[in-house]
């Protein structure tokens, strides 16, 4: 299975998958929120392979890792130094 994160489909942001063991594929829309944070990445692949891990399906790992990336750049895009990322201490009560 493929993940693949940041695309741009019809001047869409999304992320599409690509299922290994059903052979089918899907695409996942996502807003742009107008900041960027290094270590985001990380935070989505983490979300992602701990839902995974945990039994969930591979769309539904991927959407909440989308969701949860979402949420903690909306939640922090007025920081100053988003180089030092997203302070995700702060946030873990609400990883999904």
């Amino acid at each position: 299975s493929v993940v693949i994160t940041s695309m741009m489909i019809d001047n869409q942001p999304c992320t599409m998958i690509y299922n290994g063991k059903t052979h089918r594929s899907k695409v996942l829309k996502y807003d742009v929120i107008p900041a960027q944070f290094s270590g985001t990445g990380d935070l989505f692949s983490s979300i992602f392979i701990g839902k995974h891990q945990q039994g969930e399906t591979l769309e539904k790992s991927v959407q909440e890792a989308m969701d949860y990336v979402y949420q903690m750049i909306r939640l922090n895009q007025t920081m100053e130094n988003k180089d030092n990322g997203i302070p995700i201490e702060q946030y873990l009560d609400l990883i999904p």
